[in-house]
């Protein structure tokens, strides 16, 4: 049974996706019979195993494929397909990826890293969630979006050299994750904001140089036009340093137009661009340095409270 939407969510799941009562009540169980079938195709041997587990997930996990494809289950279908491969590649990236992430010899994990989509918790990854600089907003924006926000990249560039960025990449896939499968985020969408002030020039132009960075990039676009499992709401890249925008001018083109109109590099000095990016938010949702009220110490305690409660919660399930 799915759980129900605010009022807000529920308003645009009827305008924008057609969401019926009927359609959430047959449309999951018609998905997993899909998942099924395709785990039986020879051109998805490389995903079987995956498949039959997703066929076999509740209905909140089916619905976010289904109302980011607007409830046709073929599509929703690929988009699971496209979702599982996309996980294959960030898991199975050479280690000198890694390496180069990290700015050296990445840092290893003491423990064996629990790579599995469909198990993953947070207690596999505590440690690097609760050290993370990039940590999701309390709340949601005004047209009911979760946003997950990084403001400082130079700390979380050395958070990748002292941490494992391995588990670090997928603690952020575990938040997504989560994310997704909040009913109203499933509507409404997920997005992000990136403050790019002073960023270290040297380490991202030298890691954007890598050949196997820019395929990484394109491999990251056909999965953000054809497989992420979420709706896009936005993302505000704040005082991008000036090859971004050469990057971006190359990348935008492997991007869908609705993609592209959606991705926002903006100037902190340019009070329209603010504006703009401030009238999306409440206030208290907004950390001061962006010009709301959230102050520094309560969204490090939301962030942990988040974290406990997640693992309250998955403590419960076993």
């Amino acid at each position: 049974m799915a759980s129900a939407l605010s009022e807000l969510a529920a308003a645009r799941a009827a305008e924008e996706l057609g969401e019926t009562p009927e359609l959430l009540a047959t449309a999951p169980g018609r998905l997993k019979l899909k998942l099924a079938e395709a785990a039986a195709l020879p051109a998805n041997e490389d995903i079987a195993g995956d498949l039959k587990k997703a066929s076999a997930q509740g209905d909140a996990w089916q619905l976010r494929f289904l109302r980011v494809r607007k409830y046709d289950v073929d599509e929703a279908t690929k988009n699971v397909c496209g979702w599982l491969r996309w996980h294959h590649v960030q898991v199975n990236l050479p280690q000198e990826m890694f390496d180069a992430l990290s700015g050296g010899e990445e840092k290893k994990s003491d423990e064996q890293l629990n790579t599995d989509l469909f198990t993953m918790t947070c207690a596999d990854y505590k440690d690097v969630l609760e050290e993370s600089e990039f940590r999701m907003l309390p709340g949601y924006s005004k047209d009911g979006a979760k946003y997950l926000c990084l403001l400082d990249l130079n700390a979380f560039l050395d958070q990748m050299k002292a941490l494992p960025v391995r588990k670090l990449m997928l603690g952020m896939q575990y938040m997504f994750e989560v994310a997704s499968l909040d009913p109203d985020t499933q509507v409404c969408g997920i997005g992000i904001i990136e403050d790019l002030e002073g960023a270290n020039l040297g380490t991202l132009r030298s890691l954007m140089k890598r050949k196997d960075m820019q395929e990484l990039q394109k491999k990251k676009a056909k999965a953000m036009n054809d497989a992420f499992p979420f709706r896009f709401a936005a993302m505000w890249l704040l005082d991008p340093p000036w090859f971004y925008y050469l990057i971006w001018n190359i990348f935008k083109w492997l991007l869908k137009k609705k993609l592209r109109d959606r991705i926002h590099l903006i100037s902190k000095g340019n009070a329209a661009d603010m504006a703009k990016l401030r009238a999306s938010f409440d206030p208290a949702q907004l950390p001061e340095k962006l010009g709301g009220t959230l102050t520094e110490d309560a969204w490090t305690s939301g962030h942990k409270q988040w974290i406990a409660s997640r693992l309250q919660e998955e403590a419960m399930r076993t």
